[in-house]
């Protein structure tokens, strides 16, 4: 932010012993200020002369404004230590008994312990920082109040504004060495605000010891997708009295002491949102898991912990938001004239390769692409739109799987192409098995065909069946196999791995086309060689994986 101001200040991190008028209240640091502070912002009450810490000074001060012998107060909100909007005398006497340690400061006391997470006992050695933050005109000013070590004392802090304006941020930046896991967050940092009802706080950073057995689970799991979601939300675990344990757990496996609990769920900025166990996502999942059971957590979720082990399940069921599916365009074209054409017979199957649920069936229509939207489901290959039957006078086949990811809102454009029954196929591509001396291979898998004319690329042709004759205008063509058909027979590509590169000239192909395959073992036949006989690679753990890359 452009104007932000910082201060590095100190508050009183003492316990309230009694100070006579000529001591100041023990400060933590005063080191680095920077006492630019606007005057409508408290940053600490007593800190009258703006220099970061409560003492006589202040008390001077204010004694010299009140006899009007110097009328810079530095930050008169500070001043007004009985929270009146005046600077008086009962100021100075509130001043007084504060620094004769017979009175607190207005504000709130705050203590915070750092402990471990599991046995409650206290972590010497950690390195904290408090920081407050607090939006004025506009900008968002950022006071950092002071850092400490922990050690065998709490750390107290008194004096700090229990405004609902002031929202305030604990850091834990340097951990001992057997605390390298920091308090259920990412950025290390632990939120909280006072509110008007509550003017003392106890803040207790709880922190996992290295090592300790994580076996409870927390998961996000996207059934638009099947699948986990790291990270689309977090969660606040605290105990029955809200005291906190984990202020942002994301997912995946964590450690809680016996006791019981309520987790908070919080879910990001994403197309996502709780499934509505008796809504319409909920049944359509339901018709593939029949036995899947739904709740409501958008109230969090309550659960126990007793030797170690969860009596709740802490998975979050998310869907897409609503109006956020996303949908598929399909044309049909003659391949020759480019024109669209009435007469294919297609189909859009869900799941075509686990649990086939026919969605609809059409026939094309040379006047309008026929528009099919409120899918739900975006994983991989979770859609297949197939022809299952090509226009009268014409030839042609085609399959193309469907699956969005992160995308939402998002209209598929798919296209089949179709050639006249007179027209020359003199297109043909073929596929070699290396292994078998380049002998074909053509009922492998099938191709997909993409135009590369122009900046961008699209696909020209799909569920091509290999050594096939086929039509394609002239231009400029890179051709790919289906590499999970191929996978799952034990093939791989060993061309480049978007495929092959061609042309069409006249009709025709400028060279023949052919892909090269390979079994998938072989890669590792080659590296085992590659390594000078080290051994049988499957004895390497984790390089048994590097097959793949092979």
């Amino acid at each position: 932010m452009n104007r932000m101001t910082r201060i590095k200040a100190i508050l009183t991190a003492a316990a309230t012993a009694a100070a006579s008028a000529a001591v100041c209240i023990p400060a933590s640091s005063a080191t680095d200020l920077v006492v630019e502070v606007p005057a409508e912002i408290v940053s600490m009450f007593g800190d009258v002369n703006a220099d970061a810490k409560i003492g006589v000074a202040d008390a001077v001060q204010l004694q010299r404004f009140l006899l009007g012998q110097d009328g810079d107060l530095g930050n008169w909100k500070n001043a007004d230590l009985i929270t009146d909007e005046t600077i008086d005398v009962f100021d100075f006497i509130k001043l007084r008994k504060v620094l004769a340690g017979e009175e607190d400061p207005e504000g709130a006391k705050l203590t915070v312990k750092v402990v471990d997470m599991m046995t409650g006992e206290p972590i010497d050695g950690a390195s904290v920082t408090l920081h407050s933050e607090y939006d004025y005109n506009n900008e968002t000013h950022l006071f950092t109040l002071g850092d400490w070590t922990t050690g065998e004392d709490d750390i107290n802090l008194f004096g700090l504004p229990t405004d609902d304006a002031y929202k305030y941020l604990l850091e834990v930046s340097g951990l001992p060495d057997d605390y390298g896991h920091t308090f259920g967050c990412w950025d290390g940092c632990q939120e909280f605000f006072f509110g008007e009802d509550n003017e003392d706080k106890e803040l207790v950073v709880r922190i996992l010891r290295d090592g300790t057995e994580c076996d409870l689970t927390a998961d996000f799991f996207d059934w638009s997708m099947m699948e986990s979601r790291l990270g689309v939300g977090n969660m606040e675990i605290t105990d029955k009295e809200g005291n906190i344990y984990y202020q942002r757990l994301f997912g995946d496996k964590f450690a809680l002491p016996d006791g019981e609990y309520h987790a908070k769920i919080n879910i990001f900025d994403y197309p996502y949102q709780a499934i509505d166990p008796d809504g319409e996502f909920a049944d359509e999942v339901r018709e593939i898991f029949p036995d899947e059971v739904f709740r409501d957590w958008t109230s969090g979720i309550d659960f126990t912990v007793k030797d170690g082990k969860i009596d709740n399940d802490l998975r979050i069921d998310l869907g897409p938001k609503d109006g956020m599916d996303n949908g598929v365009k399909v044309s049909c074209y003659d391949v020759v004239t480019g024109e669209p054409i009435s007469g294919a017979k297609l189909s859009l199957i869900q799941f075509p390769d686990t649990d086939p649920k026919l969605m609809k069936e059409w026939t094309s229509s040379a006047d309008e692409p026929e528009v099919i939207d409120g899918l739900v489901f975006s994983g991989a290959n979770v859609y297949k739109v197939q022809v299952d039957g090509a226009p009268e006078g014409y030839t042609g086949s085609g399959q193309e799987y469907l699956g969005w990811g992160n995308l939402s809102g998002y209209m598929h454009d798919v296209r089949f192409y179709f050639a006249p029954d007179t027209a020359e196929k003199s297109v043909v591509i073929n596929i070699l098995n290396a292994d078998e001396g380049n002998a074909l291979f053509n009922d492998l898998c099938t191709l997909d065909i993409y135009s590369v004319d122009g900046p961008s690329i699209g696909k020209a042709a799909s569920g091509i069946k290999a050594g096939e004759g086929i039509i394609l205008p002239d231009g400029d063509y890179i051709v790919s196999l289906d590499v999970v058909a191929m996978n799952k027979k034990g093939y791989r590509c060993i061309d480049d791995i978007l495929g092959a590169e061609f042309s069409v000239v006249n009709g025709r192909t400028d060279a023949p086309v052919e892909l090269h395959v390979s079994s998938a073992d072989k890669g590792l036949d080659d590296l085992e060689e590659l390594l000078g006989g080290l051994g049988d690679l499957s004895d390497l753990g984790d390089l048994e994986g590097l097959k793949d890359l092979f």
